[in-house]
């Protein structure tokens, strides 16, 4: 699943997403829209925060 997918569910919120990851509701945003590639660190955070639901694998492809 994509993180933005992940965004988009009910409940999930890039605000919490982005405290629990120590980073900045942008930082998350812009991973999402894939304009920026979230660093290995912030790949492991977003992985283990979401519940395993968006993994590293999930970023490929995804920033220009």
């Amino acid at each position: 699943m994509t993180l933005k997918d992940y965004l988009a569910q009910e409940g999930n919120s890039a605000a919490k997403l982005a405290e629990l990851a120590e980073v900045s509701v942008s930082t998350i945003w812009r991973a999402a829209e894939g304009r920026t590639f979230p660093t290995r660190d912030l790949q492991e955070k977003i992985f283990r925060h979401t519940g395993g639901a968006v993994t590293p694998n999930d970023f490929v492809g995804v920033a220009a």
